[in-house]
C-alpha cells in the first residue's frame, strides 16, 4: 500500500479528537467504524477554553475543515479500518487519510511504503528513498549489455512485455553522509533467484521489486543471510532508475526486474525530479502504481517465492551449518494451520528448515523465511503452513514443531518456567476474531501462550508477543490476534475462554470485553 504525501496533521504538542456527527439509526450509537458514517477531526485551543481543560465541555474546540467530512472504509482493504490503531477514511476534499492513533509520522511530507500481513495491529510503515539500480549494474539494450550509469534517454532496453522500449527519462538519486543509512544495496548473488539469474552479483535497493517465478517481491523481503544480503554501510550509494512511460521489467545483471512504477509524489524523491517536471509538464501521475505483474502484499503467492529463493539458499550453503535455535509456534488453528518464527542465533536472518509432526510422525515441512518487520523482529523469520487435512481439535493440540535438521522443538517451555499471569480478553467479535494481551509477572521475557476455548471445544492457540503501542512501555510485547475460521454468536463469544498453556490459567475478561452484541448496538 502506498501513502503519498503522508505526514502528521500536527506536533506532539497538539490536542485533537475526532467526533461524529450526521449518522443516524444504529450507526449514531456504535462505537465502531462503519461505512456510510460522517466523523470529523476537531482541534483545540487552550486559550480559548476557560478552565483549560480539553476534557472538559466543549470550549476551546473547533472543527478542521480539511477533515470535516471523513467517511471510514473498513472493507476498503481487508485488514484495514476494523483495527483498533488505525482508520480508513476518505475526505470531502477527495483526498485519503489513515487515522493511525499509534504511530508517530513526521510533520514534513513523505511517501511512504506499507509491506507486510495485513493483520491488525501490525501496520508497518516504511520510508522508501530508492528504488533504483546501483552504479555498476548492467542491463541488456539493443546493443548489448550497458551499466546504467551510461544509457540515455531515447536508448531501446529489452523488456519482458513490450520488445524493445524507448528510454523516456531516467531518474538520479545520491546518498551521502547520514542520507546513507536506511539506503543499502541488497545484494543477490549469481543464480539467487534461478539458474543463472542473475548472471552476476546485482545490486539493487530495498524497495526495488524483482520477478520470482510469476509475481513482484521486494527486495528486502528475499534477504536470507546467505544469496541475498544487505550491504553494508558506505559513504556514498549512487541509484539509478528507467522510466519507460509504463511498468515493465528489464534484464539486470541477466535477472529480470523492474523500472519506475509512476504515483502520487514518488516521483519527487529523486534528484532530478524538478527535470522531469520541465520536460513533461502536463504529466498526471496515478494515484497507485500500475505493476505489470501483481506484487502481493501477503498471501500464498508471495510466501512461496520466498520460500523458492530461501530453499536455493538453503541448499548453497549446505546442512552442516547450524547454530543455537529460538523460536515460537504463535498461532495453530483450524482447519489446519501453523504460524509462528524460527532464528538461528548463530547465523541470524537466515532461513530455518522445519518439519509439523502429529504424534511423533512428520506430517508436512515449511521454511521459517518470511520477513518480520519492526526493529524487535528483524533477525526472526516467520513461517506460515497451511495442510491439506483438516484435524480434529483433538489433533491440533498435538501438533509439535521442530527444526529438521537436528530436532530441537520450537515453544518448549516448562511448568516450572511459569509465574503468575496478568492480561484482559479485550475482543471476541462475530467475525472470529480475538484479541487480548498477557504477560507473566516472573518471567517477563518468556512470552505466555494461550489456548482459545468455547465451552469443551478447542478453537486454537495462539502467543502473546505483538507489539502494542498502549502496551509495550509498560508491559512489553504482549498482545495477540487469533484469527479463526469461524464466526461466534453474541451467546457464544460470552462462553469464549482463554487459558494458559501449560497450567491452564484462564485469562481475565470483564465488561469492558468487546463482544458482538456491543459491536452492534
Amino acid at each position: 500500500m502506498v501513502l503519498t504525501g503522508a505526514r502528521a496533521i500536527g506536533t506532539s504538542s497538539d490536542t485533537y479528537r475526532l467526533v461524529w456527527y450526521q449518522n443516524t439509526g444504529s450507526q449514531s450509537t456504535t462505537d465502531n467504524f462503519l461505512n456510510g458514517q460522517t466523523w470529523a477531526i476537531q482541534t483545540y485551543n487552550a486559550a480559548n477554553d476557560p478552565d483549560g481543560n480539553p476534557s472538559v465541555g466543549e470550549d476551546g474546540w473547533t472543527t478542521a475543515y480539511t477533515y470535516s467530512q471523513m467517511t471510514p472504509h473498513p472493507d476498503l482493504v481487508a485488514g484495514l479500518g476494523s483495527g483498533t490503531g488505525y482508520i480508513v477514511f476518505s475526505g470531502n476534499n477527495g483526498n485519503w487519510f489513515i487515522l493511525d492513533i499509534n504511530a508517530d509520522f513526521n510533520t514534513t511530507a513523505e511517501t511512504l511504503y506499507y509491506y507486510g500481513p495485513v493483520t491488525p495491529n501490525s501496520l508497518t510503515f516504511t520510508q522508501v528513498q530508492a528504488v533504483c539500480y546501483l552504479r555498476g549494474t548492467m542491463i541488456m539494450t539493443d546493443r548489448g549489455e550497458m551499466p546504467i550509469e551510461q544509457l540515455r534517454e531515447g536508448d531501446r532496453v529489452v523488456t519482458r512485455f513490450g520488445g524493445l522500449r524507448e528510454i523516456k527519462w531516467i531518474g538520479r538519486q545520491q546518498f551521502r553522509g547520514n542520507k546513507t543509512f536506511g539506503n543499502e544495496a541488497i545484494r543477490f548473488a549469481p543464480g539467487a533467484i534461478s539458474q543463472n539469474m542473475p548472471q552476476r552479483s546485482l545490486y539493487v535497493s530495498a524497495g526495488h521489486s524483482m520477478l520470482v517465478g510469476d509475481v513482484l517481491v521486494l527486495a528486502q523481503d528475499l534477504v536470507n543471510g546467505i544469496t541475498v544480503t544487505r550491504e553494508s554501510s558506505r559513504d556514498t550509494w549512487d541509484y539509478f532508475q528507467l522510466d519507460l512511460g509504463t511498468h515493465d521489467l528489464v534484464l539486470a545483471d541477466g535477472a529480470w526486474s523492474e523500472v519506475f512504477a509512476d504515483c502520487g509524489t514518488f516521483r519527487s524523491k529523486f534528484d532530478n525530479a524538478e527535470d522531469y517536471r520541465r520536460r513533461f509538464p502536463t504529466n498526471i501521475a496515478p494515484l497507485l502504481p500500475q505493476f505489470c505483474l501483481p506484487r502481493p502484499n501477503d498471501g500464498a503467492a508471495l510466501r512461496n517465492a520466498i520460500a523458492t529463493v530461501a530453499q536455493r539458499a538453503l541448499d548453497k550453503r549446505g546442512a552442516e551449518v547450524m547454530g543455537r535455535l529460538d523460536g515460537q509456534v504463535e498461532i495453530i488453528a483450524s482447519p489446519f494451520r501453523v504460524e509462528g518464527w524460527a532464528r538461528d542465533q548463530d547465523f541470524p536472518n537466515q532461513p530455518v528448515a522445519l518439519e509439523i509432526l502429529l504424534d511423533g510422525e512428520v506430517i508436512g515441512a515449511t521454511l521459517a523465511c518470511l520477513p518480520q518487520h519492526g526493529n524487535a523482529s528483524r533477525t526472526r523469520q516467520r513461517f506460515v503452513f497451511e495442510g491439506d487435512a483438516a484435524l480434529t481439535e483433538a489433533e491440533l493440540r498435538r501438533v509439535v514443531v521442530r527444526r529438521t535438521l537436528d530436532g530441537v522443538v520450537l515453544n518448549s517451555q516448562t511448568a516450572d518456567q511459569m509465574g503468575q499471569m496478568r492480561g484482559h480478553l479485550d475482543l471476541v467479535s462475530a467475525t472470529g476474531v480475538i484479541e487480548g494481551w498477557a504477560r507473566d509477572l516472573e518471567f517477563t521475557e518468556t512470552p505466555v501462550t494461550l489456548e482459545a476455548w468455547l465451552d469443551d471445544s478447542y478453537l486454537g492457540t495462539v502467543t502473546a508477543n505483538k507489539a502494542r503501542r498502549d502496551l509495550t512501555a509498560n508491559h512489553g510485547d504482549c498482545a495477540f490476534t487469533l484469527r479463526l475460521n469461524r464466526s461466534f454468536t453474541a451467546a457464544e463469544a460470552l462462553r469464549v475462554t482463554l487459558r494458559r498453556v501449560g497450567n491452564d490459567a484462564q485469562l481475565n475478561r470483564s465488561v469492558n470485553t468487546k463482544v458482538p452484541q456491543e459491536l452492534a448496538a
